[in-house]
């Protein structure tokens, strides 16, 4: 992986878009890459140390902890590491600052342990309405 730096940013969807797309602008200077026509590129998120820390430790969970993990359906091309621990998982491939989208919050509903939490998430993954507040 090569860090580049992001020059400019803009929204190509309006404010509070389920799934807010945007152009980033990146300076390539420096990095020995080139980017041209119909090349694609993978970009993925860096959380700050101390945000991941405060994850773990809201979450109660060793970043030490080694994980095997195991593409679901349909994302198998994402290039993501057979067995990781937690920290590297949480500071390299997850974004902890982004609103996950109604369709995630709709299946982790299925997994909650509490019924009216479930409910919950149900409702807010079926209305625009209700998922707009949430940012």
């Amino acid at each position: 992986y090569t860090p580049v730096r992001v020059s400019s940013t803009s929204f190509l969807t309006p404010p509070n878009h389920d799934r807010p797309v945007q152009t980033l602008e990146l300076d390539l200077t420096g990095s020995g890459l080139s980017y041209g026509l119909c090349d694609q590129m993978m970009i993925l998120p860096r959380n700050a140390p101390h945000v991941v820390d405060s994850f773990l430790r809201f979450f109660g969970l060793s970043g030490n902890d080694v994980y095997s993990f195991e593409p679901i359906s349909g994302a198998s091309h994402l290039n993501i590491p057979e067995k990781l621990t937690l920290r590297e998982m949480f500071s390299q491939y997850v974004d902890l600052h982004g609103l996950p989208t109604r369709k995630l919050i709709g299946l982790l509903s299925q997994m909650a342990s509490n019924p009216k939490e479930a409910r919950e998430m149900t409702a807010i993954a079926e209305s625009p309405e209700k998922y707009s507040k949430l940012s």
